[in-house]
């Protein structure tokens, strides 16, 4: 029954950065498709980012696509720090004006924003909240929050939905795999009449998608194929797709070891693609080797689009991958 005046309910989708990879793209891909069931999104990413030269770059994509932007002051935490942290004046006031404007029906935020948490349980606004990988030693400092963090944790695997649900004081909880676009179940379906999973004689194209860090492992990844044409199996091709400016050390570390390894015309490193349909259509085998991790949505993808999944069982991926 909350409307704005054009008859659509609003849904503030509330991210904790401005860009379209990682834990973010899922929200993402909501909020896009949310349109087409008579739903107006309202996109809130902090204040800050909005001001970067990446922020202006969003800013005239929202334009494009019609849909509403705004900036407020809050602090993400993807893991939760002490309770004594979580009050700021600053940031409710931000948020409220943000929540006033637009008089939402639904929050529905990404990471843990306690003022969000706050401002919703205050104005009795329903919040569902994205959380993915905590650690599994984590405990409160000083205790639980003193507030209704959220109405409903949302994780992409049941491992992390459980473990939120208990350190938020055991509020409802769903594993919700997210949405894979229609595009790569076209590309699965294309893939299912040709010479899969593999075409005799072309090399094999693998993949790896998300940022440069160690964790992640590309590095490794990297060694792993050296030591593979060392010992005389040369047979394919790996592309890495991910942000590197947060990292530049561990990416530098990456080509230098690709140079070591004489790897040059096989591994190709390029940066972070929303064309995940574009590069699985070519790809063999998606690979997915972190060393903590939540559920990476790229093999959802991978899998959707007819590609191999070759993964680390942390976090999340043994519910699926085994």
């Amino acid at each position: 029954q909350q409307r704005g005046q054009d008859g659509l309910p609003r849904v503030l989708y509330v991210l904790h950065s401005i860009y379209q990879g990682g834990a973010e793209i899922q929200l993402w891909r909501r909020l896009r498709l949310a349109r087409q069931y008579g739903i107006q999104p309202v996109v809130v990413v902090p204040q800050a980012a909005l001001d970067t030269e990446e922020g202006q770059k969003l800013k005239q994509t929202m334009a494009q696509e019609d849909l509403l932007l705004e900036g407020a002051i809050y602090v993400c935490f993807t893991e939760p720090r002490s309770p004594d942290e979580y009050r700021s004046p600053l940031e409710i006031e931000s948020l409220r004006q943000v929540i006033e404007r637009h008089k939402p029906a639904l929050v529905h935020s990404v990471t843990f924003i306690p003022s969000l948490g706050q401002i919703c349980q205050e104005l009795g606004i329903p919040h569902v909240n994205t959380l993915y990988a905590v650690q599994d030693d984590f405990r409160w400092n000083t205790g639980q929050p003193d507030f209704r963090h959220c109405d409903l944790v949302q994780s992409d695997c049941w491992r992390y939905a459980r473990r939120w649900s208990e350190l938020l004081g055991g509020v409802p909880k769903i594993c919700a795999r997210d949405m894979v676009p229609e595009a790569l179940f076209e590309v699965g379906q294309r893939k299912a009449w040709r010479d899969y999973p593999h075409a005799a004689g072309r090399p094999w194209q693998l993949v790896v998608t998300g940022t440069f860090q160690d964790r992640k492992q590309q590095l490794e990844t990297i060694e792993a194929l050296g030591r593979l044409k060392q010992a005389g199996v040369n047979n394919f091709q790996l592309s890495f797709y991910g942000y590197q400016q947060f990292f530049p050390e561990y990416v530098e570390r990456c080509r230098q070891a690709i140079r070591r390894w004489g790897l040059e015309e096989q591994v190709s490193i390029h940066d972070f693609s929303s064309d995940i349909a574009g590069i699985l259509s070519q790809a063999d085998i998606l690979l997915s080797l972190s060393t903590y991790e939540s559920f990476p949505g790229s093999i959802k993808d991978a899998l959707a689009a007819g590609v191999l999944v070759v993964a680390t069982p942390v976090g999340g991926i043994g519910e699926v991958i085994n």
